[in-house]
């Protein structure tokens, strides 16, 4: 019993610190709306949850990444994955960093052979994918979560089995 818990508090110990001005977001998952798919992310220390409209193909390459699943084909992201792996390169951070309009926009970090790092302007979208894809946190910043963040309460139920899924 001590060593599960052990593990536990060593990766809460060791968990990454947001960089100033961003919180850690987390994706609950993808829920339908009448404007399209929406990417749920959630941010528990502030009981928030921002929605994040995607297109159908980025929809469901959230959802297969989330669940740890692949594509029977290599999809855009497991492209861009590959491309960089061989060419020596490594994704290491992903942020959220602004909503301008009803687009937001992300960052993703990725290091090259010489070690520099190279921040690439991204959707939000892609920067979600890749995030899941590699296991990096979701850096979310504080401004577009107090802009955009809602209450939970305010989503729909998860329907049961056989239920219709509720529209945002």
């Amino acid at each position: 019993m001590l060593v599960p818990l052990f593990l536990a508090l060593g990766s809460a110990l060791s968990a990454p610190t947001p960089p100033d001005g961003f919180v850690r977001a987390e994706v609950a998952g993808v829920a339908p709306s009448p404007m399209g798919p929406a990417v749920l992310l959630t941010v528990t220390s502030h009981e928030r949850v921002v929605p994040i409209w995607v297109g159908e193909s980025e929809a469901a390459t959230i959802s297969l990444r989330s669940s740890e699943r692949d594509a029977p084909r290599p999809m855009t992201h497991d492209l861009l994955d590959r491309v960089a792996g061989e060419l020596g390169g490594r994704f290491v951070a992903v942020r959220i960093d602004a909503l301008e309009g009803r687009s937001f926009t992300a960052e993703v970090d990725l290091t090259g052979r010489k070690k520099a790092v190279h921040t690439l302007d991204a959707r939000a979208s892609d920067a979600i994918a890749i995030a899941l894809g590699h296991g990096l946190p979701i850096w979310l910043a504080t401004v577009v979560m107090e802009e955009a963040g809602v209450d939970p309460t305010q989503l729909p139920p998860s329907p049961a089995p056989g239920e219709e899924i509720p529209r945002l």
